[in-house]
């Protein structure tokens, strides 16, 4: 095991769990037919933390692979987690599953993935 697995990685199990268990709980009871844009921002921001913690965990996992190709992979499985968790929304009867919350999810993965990139740099993408 590599020095580091546990600060690395660890977050990404932990707040994707967290994700998971927060998304299944019983949630207050809404107005239907409203765009509840809290949600959405809530949904945006927390799925910029999921995509962050994926992204530090994929480092770590691929160390020589290159860093947009780390940060793709990342972010897929980010909006998969999104899209995973609308889909078992639907099954849950006291949940529902939004199209428009599976959005601000990979919203915030993209806006997470814009500025990795920019803070990343060049030297990072070349292996420098």
């Amino acid at each position: 095991m590599r020095p580091g697995l546990l600060v690395n990685a660890a977050p990404a199990v932990v707040l994707t769990v967290a994700v998971l268990l927060a998304g299944l709980a019983p949630s207050v009871p809404r107005v239907p037919l409203t765009i509840e844009w809290r949600d959405k921002f809530e949904h945006a921001i927390g799925f910029a933390a999921v995509a962050y913690c994926y992204i530090r965990a994929a480092r770590h996992i691929w160390p020589l692979a290159l860093p947009s190709l780390v940060r793709g992979r990342a972010a897929l499985a980010a909006v998969g987690l999104g899209a995973m968790l609308e889909i078992l929304q639907a099954f849950v009867p006291y949940r529902t599953a939004e199209f428009l919350d599976f959005v601000a999810d990979a919203l915030g993965v993209l806006i997470t993935l814009v500025v990795v990139r920019f803070t990343d740099g060049p030297v990072a993408e070349s292996h420098g």
